[in-house]
């Protein structure tokens, strides 16, 4: 019993250290501004795949494996479908590096970012990198993921959404502003 405490204890203390050391790297923003930022960097392109790799879930689709081929080739196509499944589970990873790395562009250029939004962004970001570690976990023991997989997913579409219409809003206040005219100078 003792064994499994200190077990859990460090498992823990090793998923918070990763978060605290993975939440630690920023990124510079570009110079270019919010008006280069294109379509493709708000792309969520791994979430498209989702339902494909929900059917490595499917419990209907294990159950025709097992009866259709051998023990082999079952074990064979598990163990291959779990790695497909690692591999989309960093994709979206990707995916959500690459829009905070645009939320970042976005804060440092917006003058009208709040501490209230920061901690809202740190807090979407934190909670995405412990789902992230959890699900790898599962993944390594093997169990069955379809729901959390859905749900990292849609955080990651989620975020993409919600930056676009912060993005276009500072463009269209920024647009705004020019179109009053230029500033008295005195």
């Amino acid at each position: 019993m003792t064994f499994v405490l200190m077990a859990m204890a460090l498992a823990v203390a090793a998923l918070l250290g990763v978060l605290l050391w993975s939440s630690g790297k920023r990124s510079t923003p570009s110079e270019a501004g919010i008006e280069s930022l294109s379509e493709e960097a708000f792309t969520c392109r791994h979430v498209s795949n989702l339902q494909q790799v929900r059917q490595v879930f499917e419990s209907s689709d294990a159950c025709y494996l097992r009866e259709h081929t051998s023990r082999q080739v079952f074990k064979t196509v598990r163990i291959e479908r779990r790695r497909v499944a690692v591999k989309y589970l960093q994709g979206l990873r990707a995916d959500f590096l690459q829009l905070e790395e645009v939320s970042s562009m976005i804060a440092a250029l917006s003058p009208e970012v709040d501490a209230k939004q920061e901690l809202r962004r740190f807090r979407l970001a934190a909670g995405f990198r412990l789902k992230y570690v959890l699900l790898r976990l599962k993944f390594a023991f093997g169990l069955p993921t379809a729901d959390s997989l859905s749900d990292l997913a849609w955080q990651v579409s989620s975020t993409a959404v919600e930056l676009e219409r912060a993005v276009n809003e500072i463009v269209a206040g920024a647009a705004l502003a020019q179109n009053r005219g230029p500033s008295v100078q005195g």
